[in-house]
């Protein structure tokens, strides 16, 4: 049994056990073990919260603030990850750290220009949509009119 129901001031509440692999219910990417309960000064075993040591540091970090967590039955459950469509940074990615299932993506963004013209450019999903113009990497007339076929009546920008 990976948990416990107990009375704390007149509420049940759940309790797992040390060892306990959870998943967070917001982010069900985040797995972890549960490794330690807070204690009371008189050494009793406190049900809430538990410490969650996550397996993916980087990624609990980045969602929650932190590698190790304090959690309770509303925040975790028992289980392994739910894979979600949880887009990785490829800007802080390095090839050898691609790992099989990981999700990429990139924004590409066409801008209609003042004189019957227009260019697409792309960039990382997290840079404001400014910036990849501004700074991104510019597509060619080939790539840009086959994602941005409603621009087919401008000439491409080179």
């Amino acid at each position: 049994m990976t948990w416990t129901e107990c009375t704390v001031d007149c509420d049940s509440v759940v309790v797992y056990s040390l060892g306990t692999r959870v998943r967070h219910k917001r982010y069900p990417e985040l797995v972890g073990v549960i490794e330690s309960h807070e204690r009371h000064e008189s050494g009793a075993i406190s049900p809430l919260p538990f410490f969650v040591r996550w397996d993916d540091w980087q990624a609990a970090s980045k969602l929650i603030g932190g590698v190790y967590w304090c959690a309770s039955a509303d925040t975790v459950e028992p289980g392994e990850a739910r894979r979600t469509m949880g887009i990785k940074e490829m800007l802080e990615t390095r090839p050898c750290d691609v790992k099989d299932g990981d999700v990429f993506a990139i924004k590409v963004i066409a801008v209609a220009g003042h004189c019957n013209d227009w260019a697409a450019y792309k960039g990382p999903t997290s840079w404001p949509d400014e910036t990849v113009v501004e700074v991104g990497h510019k597509l060619t007339r080939r790539e840009a009119g086959e994602l941005f076929y409603v621009m087919s009546g401008r000439r491409y920008r080179e």
